[in-house]
């Protein structure tokens, strides 16, 4: 790839199973769950990963992001992360500095950020675009601390949450001005 941003969405059959029985509002296609190609106000994971990209000022990228149930996430996030649990997202940088495309691997568990939705009150749309926002700030080199208190006020947290803001605004104005 010369130039561009370029995702690849990928989802198990497990998770396509758990959309069709929880009936994905994201699922247009009939194929059974959290497909991409739309989400909250009609915004796919991919647009979110490139909202992300474009906002750090990144044109060129390849980003792999694969929708993964409890039990394989779990078992990526024990086997290169070492901890015996499961998580919301994991990402992996895939380049260094000095390369001229941004690469990285981001894998969402669903089913963890649909009880994460529920917790909080929230479509699940809504928590799968924050989580392939928060992937994507961890490739391009962002971090934040691991105690929960801590985490809600790093510059990464409020990065995410205003480009969460700024793509469902821009979703529901285009959709204003759509009807």
């Amino acid at each position: 790839m010369t130039e561009g941003i370029e995702i690849h969405l990928s989802r198990s059959a497990a998770v396509a199973a758990f959309g069709a029985a929880h009936g994905d509002p994201a699922d247009t296609t009939g194929s059974g769950g959290y497909a991409g190609s739309a989400g909250l106000a009609g915004v796919g994971l991919e647009a979110a990963v490139a909202h992300a990209l474009r906002a750090q000022g990144i044109e060129r990228a390849q980003i792999s992001l694969t929708l993964l149930d409890d039990a394989a996430i779990h078992e990526l996030n024990a086997q290169h992360l070492g901890h015996d649990d499961v998580t919301d997202v994991i990402a992996f940088a895939l380049w260094t500095p000095e390369d001229e495309v941004v690469v990285g691997d981001i894998y969402i568990g669903v089913e963890q950020a649909a009880r994460q939705a529920h917790d909080e009150g929230i479509a699940v749309d809504e928590e799968l675009l924050r989580l392939a926002i928060h992937g994507t700030l961890h490739v391009v080199g962002f971090d934040h601390p691991d105690v929960a208190a801590e985490r809600a006020a790093s510059p990464m947290y409020l990065e995410q949450e205003r480009l969460l803001r700024e793509l469902t605004s821009q979703a529901a104005d285009g959709a204003h001005h759509g009807a």
